[in-house]
C-alpha cells in the first residue's frame, strides 16, 4: 500500500469517494468561490482540464475536452443522467464560463508549497505539546525562580491559537494522504471501471 501526499485529485481518491462527496470530505473545494458551486461530477471535468496532475493537461482544447467528457461523463458518470445538451457542447469544446474559473484554480493550485504549510502546521502542534508538557518547571530562570507572567502568556498565546491551528489541521490545506491509488500500467478509464465495478 502506497502513501503519498495529494491535494484534490479525483484519480487518487481514497475511501472510494463519490463526486457528489466532494464538497463533504474537501471543505476547502466548499469554501472558494470558484468551486463552490459546482456539481460533483463537474468538478472533475474542471480538474482534469486544469490540473498540472491531469493526464490530459497539455492537449489541445478541442482534443482535451472531447477526451475528458469521454472519461468523465461516460465513464464514471455511466448510468446517472446529465444534461444531453449541455453534454454535447461540452464534446465540441463549449464549456460553461463559470467553469473557467474552477479550472484556473486547479492550474494554480501549487502541491509542494501546501505540503510543506501542512507539515509546518503539524510540527507547531508538536511544539505547543511540548512546552504543555513542561509545564511551568519549564519557565525557571537562571536562578530556579519560575516566571509564571511569562507561564501565562504563552499558555494564553498558545490557547488562543489552537482553535485556528485544529481547522487548519483538520482540512489540511486540501491535501490528502493517498492510500489506493492507480495499479501499475492501469489507465485512468481503468480504474473508474474497476471501482464502479466494485460497487454493483
Amino acid at each position: 500500500m502506497r502513501t503519498e501526499i495529494k491535494t484534490f485529485n479525483p484519480v487518487r481518491s481514497n475511501k472510494g469517494i463519490l463526486p457528489e462527496e466532494y464538497l463533504l470530505v474537501y471543505p476547502e473545494l466548499g469554501r472558494h468561490e470558484e468551486t463552490r458551486h459546482i456539481r460533483g461530477i463537474d468538478l472533475m471535468f474542471c480538474w482534469y482540464y486544469g490540473s498540472k496532475e491531469s493526464a490530459y493537461y497539455n492537449l489541445e482544447h478541442s482534443d482535451k475536452c472531447y477526451k475528458i467528457a469521454e472519461l468523465v461523463y461516460e465513464t464514471i458518470n455511466k448510468g446517472r443522467s446529465y444534461d444531453e445538451k449541455k453534454l454535447k457542447l461540452i464534446y465540441t469544446g463549449v464549456i460553461p464560463r463559470e467553469w473557467y474559473r474552477a479550472i484556473e484554480f486547479f492550474t494554480s493550485r501549487d502541491t509542494s508549497t501546501r505540503a510543506r504549510a501542512k507539515s509546518i502546521i503539524e510540527k507547531m502542534f508538536d511544539e505547543y505539546e511540548k512546552i504543555i508538557d513542561l509545564g511551568v518547571e519549564g519557565f525557571k530562570d537562571g536562578d530556579g525562580i519560575i516566571d509564571y507572567n511569562k507561564y501565562s502568556t504563552v499558555m494564553g498565546r498558545i490557547q488562543d491559537d489552537l482553535d485556528s491551528l485544529v481547522k487548519k489541521k483538520e482540512e489540511g490545506y486540501g491535501i490528502s494522504e493517498n492510500l489506493i491509488g492507480l495499479n501499475e500500467n492501469e489507465t485512468e478509464g481503468d480504474y473508474w471501471n474497476r471501482y464502479y465495478l466494485k460497487q454493483k
